[in-house]
């Protein structure tokens, strides 16, 4: 009777760390890297200007690669440092070890708002199988030296379009607009308007 008792207390305790373990979210915790506040120009693109500093998408990793923040290097983003002509000066440091990700090719690059690098990449998050689900898509920040980094918002596929102004971030769902009011520390998005493309189908 006894061995039968400790035989379902361990099933149950196996059982536990299984659930904590499926969903459970990677770490963020990164030093920064030293930097300066500046004007901000090409928001929206692969590759954005903060400052004396160039920050950019370290090319295409794809949905799959290993994703894991601290690991990544390809699809990451990086930044280098400008002379006064404009010119990269010295090497490029990682400061977003993410892999960008993102079906939209029109508008699938990075925003820098109010010292927050925003960003599309995919989901860390294990299924029940024990395998990242990289097939769901998250929004993104992380502080400009790197130091910081927050999920925004978790989708199920890679195809939201998004845009940052302010302390609001905007995105497209399913013909739907709707808005995240940044200075929320739960993210809450508040629907801003429906059917936006029914008059045009």
């Amino acid at each position: 009777m006894k061995k039968s008792i400790v035989f379902i207390a361990l099933v149950l305790v196996i059982a536990l760390c299984l659930v904590a373990l499926v969903g459970c979210s990677e770490s963020y915790s990164a030093n920064g890297v030293k930097t300066e506040k500046g004007p901000v120009g090409d928001n929206g693109g692969m590759a954005v200007v903060y400052g004396k500093y160039l920050y950019f998408i370290n090319g295409y990793a794809g949905e799959s690669v290993d994703n894991t923040f601290g690991n990544v290097v390809k699809g990451s983003i990086a930044r280098v440092e400008l002379d006064e002509n404009g010119v990269p000066k010295g090497n490029a440091t990682v400061i977003v070890p993410k892999n960008v990700y993102g079906t939209d090719t029109t508008y699938g690059g990075i925003y820098i708002v109010d010292d927050y690098i925003y960003y599309a990449s995919t989901n860390t998050d294990l299924n029940n199988s024990g395998s990242p689900r990289t097939s769901s898509g998250v929004l993104m920040r992380t502080k400009v030296d790197g130091s910081y980094t927050e999920r925004i918002a978790t989708f199920d596929d890679h195809s939201t379009v998004f845009t940052v102004v302010g302390k609001k971030l905007t995105y497209i769902r399913n013909n739907n607009v709707y808005a995240v009011d940044l200075t929320d520390k739960n993210f809450g998005a508040t629907t801003v308007d429906t059917s936006i493309l029914s008059g045009y189908l």
